[in-house]
């Protein structure tokens, strides 16, 4: 297992990967549901006022992106813990387990696909900003509590889970709480006092 695994790390680094598979060897093919990780309201590099509730995670990360790219990490540090809790949220309300993923999906499409140097700058500027007790931290609750809780529907994540081509165990939760869900958000995710 060892050998392959640096075997297939070697093919990649040559370009391997471009080439036709042997004629016998196994293909996959990946299927996207419609809506799946769609953003139909892209935010760019913004202050927090210019993001709502109605913004998803979907619509967030690529003005994160954008503000990583832009070397703006204050801004790109904030909205990252906005589109990290209505993530949360999302996660929390949504039924089907496989679709939480799509947070982390998202993260690795707009940030993980930055240029290296960029992202480690936007880690080591982000070091201690939001720890508890931090200004910057009682500042990103202040304006995360006066948003509100999402208020759109979940299609972004709803769409990249099994249930989406199943059409069994999606939808969101029965019995779904939304007070305490938001109110989960803020304490679990970005620690903010309730």
């Amino acid at each position: 297992m060892r050998t392959s695994f640096a075997i297939m790390i070697a093919c990649l680094a040559a370009g391997c990967a471009a080439q036709k598979p042997p004629a016998g060897a196994s293909q996959s093919t990946s299927y996207e549901a419609d809506g799946n990780l769609h953003s139909s309201n892209s935010v760019a590099c913004a202050d927090l006022t210019e993001v709502t509730n109605r913004h998803t995670p979907a619509d967030i990360f690529p003005g994160v992106r954008k503000c990583i790219d832009e070397g703006e990490y204050e801004k790109a540090g904030d909205l990252f813990l906005v589109a990290g809790t209505y993530g949360r949220f999302d996660m929390l309300r949504v039924a089907d387990r496989t679709a939480h993923q799509a947070i982390m999906v998202l993260q690795l499409d707009h940030i993980g696909s930055a240029e290296e140097a960029s992202v480690d700058s936007f880690q080591e500027a982000m070091k201690g900003r939001y720890d508890e007790g931090t200004d910057d931290l009682a500042r990103i609750c202040e304006n995360v509590k006066r948003m509100g809780p999402p208020n759109y529907y979940p299609t972004y994540m709803l769409q990249h889970g099994m249930s989406a081509f199943t059409g069994a165990g999606g939808g969101i939760k029965s019995g779904f709480n939304e007070t305490e869900a938001w109110s989960a958000s803020l304490d679990s995710y970005l620690h903010c006092r309730i």
